[in-house]
């Protein structure tokens, strides 16, 4: 497609990788062990006939340890404490020609009290239901090690992970509960070729697993950060076709199974589209009727039949155009809305915004506040009392997949 090289990695069950409970031989870098500012208890799996499946941006999850991968120093500098040899002067180098980034970086003293304030403050997000998603995928996230402090704050014992190309570090993981899922493969897709903007971008991950109360079902879930809109529109658009080829091709492969009675799949991230991209991603590709399957976007459905709900129109807000921008989705298979028997409890649907999570923000016209709303309190890893540093700029979107 377009000369584009696109290197997939599969590991079936017995040959995965999935990171467990203890790290499955991960060492745990960080010197603190977590703690949990917000006092609370930590609630189980639901056991309830349904898949409670979150989204959610985690606005630059770090840990504070420098990550070296192939001989290459990662752009993690920004997230280190001051503590680290020579800060000051890896701050320039790698922000080289952006003052702001270095800027940034040099007053940015990311210690280990600070990680665990973010992870408490995820892990309250996460559990706002006072249940633990069976289902959730996290994006802006750095490595394994960050990962198994996650999962150990909010109570997963098992999480799958990429490893892409991001000059941060920044992947993507998905956690999930093996009491009702289990696992059959993943599959790393990772984006290698000139097309995005000229650079390689994250890599989005596929994993299948077999309902387990459900023989013959399978669900694959397609987690994904798609190139900011600082790139082009055709970047995002060619990163849509790739992922989507690749889901359409393990459909066709699961249906000549003969144990596979159906084929479900829910794609979620953040995709960093908007209204205005054209090419668009979603309407031009997703969404085109191509995959062998039509495909919905849940909010869209969610929306008309039940218009009268009370989410913020985004799950973003760009300050700059007091805009609200809906970035992270759910898109899924037409086998998840037919009503057959497994499917998406619509009315299920919300953009997460509790009041923790929440800032004023004036509306202005010729400097005169017209009004005030709420929107996301973004994280500010800059300040140093932790009372200042806020939650994510995204708000997490969740849903329940009924059976």
């Amino acid at each position: 497609m377009s000369g584009l090289k696109n290197w997939v990695s599969t590991g079936f069950l017995l040959l995965s990788v999935v990171y467990c409970l203890g790290g499955c031989g991960a060492k745990n870098q960080d010197p603190s062990p977590p703690l949990n500012p917000f006092g609370e208890t930590t609630p189980g799996f639901s056991e309830e006939s349904n898949l409670y499946v979150m989204s959610y941006n985690l606005h630059n999850l770090f840990d504070t340890q420098h990550d070296i991968e192939e001989g290459v120093d990662k752009n993690d500098i920004e997230f280190l404490p001051f503590s680290f040899p020579d800060k000051v002067k890896k701050c320039d180098q790698m922000n080289s020609g952006n003052s702001y980034y270095a800027d940034m970086c040099k007053k940015t003293d990311w210690t280990a009290e600070k990680l665990n304030y973010k992870l408490g403050v995820i892990r309250k997000v996460v559990l706002h239901k006072e249940r633990i998603p069976d289902i959730l995928g996290t994006v802006e996230i750095e490595n394994r090690n960050v990962a198994q402090m996650l999962a150990d704050r909010i109570g997963y014992k098992t999480f799958v992970m990429t490893k892409g190309p991001d000059k941060r570090g920044i992947d993507v993981a998905l956690f999930y509960n093996p009491d009702k899922l289990e696992l059959i493969e993943e599959t790393h897709i990772a984006m290698r070729a000139p097309e995005y903007s000229g650079k390689p971008t994250r890599d989005s991950l596929l994993v299948h697993f077999q309902l387990k109360d459900k023989p013959g079902q399978v669900l694959a879930v397609s987690l994904n950060h798609w190139p900011s809109q600082g790139n082009s529109d055709e970047s995002r658009t060619e990163v849509a076709k790739v992922v989507m080829e690749e889901v359409a091709s393990k459909r066709e492969k699961y249906l000549l199974e003969s144990w596979v009675k159906d084929y479900h799949f829910i794609m979620m991230g953040d995709f960093n589209t908007v209204r205005d991209d054209r090419p668009h991603p979603f309407n031009d590709v997703v969404l085109n009727g191509q995959w062998g399957t039509p495909v919905s976007d849940i909010e869209t459905l969610r929306n008309a039949e039940f218009p009268n709900h009370e989410d913020p129109a985004g799950s973003y807000f760009y300050r700059p155009r007091a805009d609200w921008n809906k970035l992270d989705r759910f898109f899924v298979s037409q086998s998840l809305v037919d009503k057959k028997g497994t499917d998406i409890m619509v009315d299920s649907f919300h953009i997460v915004h509790e009041d923790f999570m929440m800032r004023d923000f004036e509306i202005r016209d010729n400097g005169r506040v017209i009004k005030t709303i709420k929107i996301p309190n973004g994280f500010r890893h800059e300040k140093n009392r932790l009372e200042d540093m806020g939650v994510s700029d995204h708000l997490p979107i969740e849903v329940k997949i009924g059976y």
